[in-house]
């Protein structure tokens, strides 16, 4: 079978992109036995870039305000505790200018249900705000949003856009700052004071 020579190539990384009939393709050779060569086709896909290996994002957490602890089984879980009135500042893509980055700020708020309220807005403009019960699918909401306004962008043909940001590209927990040392410190220390306390209105 006679393959027919490419009108342009160019050769990234093992992959080869050759154009044909007017749509770019990526092969790689896999193997040559006996002078016959197979190869791997595949379309390159259409529309905005999203990225294939999914990389965390560096964050580093600002906490002003640390806030209080709320009693309540719904203010902890497993992996963390919740202070009521907590405030952190952190840097992402901003969601109206997405080729530059920007001050978000991670709120926990009392909604008066006997739950943390979690609220994520750009610091520039307050009335850019994400709220949710989840801390992880409140910041999920902000890189949708990003990637809403990336794809809307493009399409007016804006340079200096970063690429679509995939599922698992950012951790809710780690963008309010859970993960961060300091703030683990701070929050093992108010358990240890405020277990404290309680003992010692018992022993009263």
């Amino acid at each position: 079978m006679m393959v027919k020579k490419p009108i342009k190539k160019m050769v990234t990384k093992g992959w080869s992109w050759i154009l044909s009939q007017g749509q770019w393709k990526m092969y790689r050779v896999d193997h040559v036995t006996h002078l016959a060569v197979k190869i791997i086709w595949i379309d390159r896909p259409k529309g905005p870039r999203i990225a294939k290996v999914v990389r965390r994002i560096n964050c580093n957490v600002e906490s002003p305000d640390f806030g209080v602890i709320n009693a309540g089984k719904l203010w902890c879980d497993s992996q963390t505790i919740y202070p009521k009135g907590f405030r952190s500042r952190v840097r992402y893509i901003d969601v109206l200018d997405p080729s530059n980055m920007s001050n978000y700020v991670s709120e926990i708020l009392d909604a008066g249900r006997d739950e943390p309220l979690f609220m994520v807005s750009l610091e520039y403009c307050p009335s850019e705000v994400f709220v949710h019960v989840s801390a992880v699918k409140c910041w999920e909401m902000v890189r949708y949003r990003v990637n809403q306004e990336i794809a809307k962008q493009r399409k007016v043909e804006k340079m200096k856009l970063p690429p679509l940001q995939p599922p698992g590209s950012l951790d809710g927990l780690e963008m309010f700052g859970f993960s961060s040392p300091a703030i683990v410190q701070l929050t093992v220390e108010l358990i240890l004071f405020f277990a404290l306390h309680l003992c010692t209105l018992w022993l009263k």
